[in-house]
């Protein structure tokens, strides 16, 4: 989930090693979206000139080592493709080749098994992540 959001732009790296920690307030954290709860540590970290962002402790963890790949090794281009859906995961689709292809946040696959998409997608960490997918007309 961080390497998609990470590749998105929805996160970006994390830069700073400024961060306070406080109890939950109820509010979701940006990596993974669940709620922060108050018997629960939360981070507020730095993302941002002006900008911060709430994170549980395991999910800035997992944060700050996706950004330290992101400065290592850059997005590749990704590409689009041309495939039928075989399975759809929560946080992945597989194709009929049994490529693996990352949702991007908040994304959702709402199609069918057996429809024959298009994919639009970048290479990150060694993984493809989707930035659009679309039923192909073609």
């Amino acid at each position: 989930m961080v390497t998609a959001r990470l590749a998105s732009g929805v996160l970006r790296p994390v830069k700073s090693a400024h961060s306070w920690a406080g109890y939950g307030n109820g509010l979701p954290c940006a990596v993974c979206d669940v709620p922060i709860g108050g018997a629960e540590v939360e981070y507020e970290v730095e993302n941002g000139p002006g900008s911060s962002t709430l994170v549980h402790l395991d999910c800035f963890m997992a944060w700050k080592r996706e950004s330290e790949a992101v400065r290592k090794e850059p997005p590749l281009a990704g590409g689009a493709l041309l495939a039928t859906l075989l399975k759809v995961e929560p946080d992945s689709i597989v194709l009929n080749d049994e490529s693996r292809i990352f949702l991007g946040p908040n994304m959702r696959c709402t199609h069918k098994i057996g429809t024959r998409l298009q994919v639009v997608y970048v290479q990150s960490g060694g993984k493809k992540i989707a930035l659009s997918i679309e039923r192909y007309w073609g």
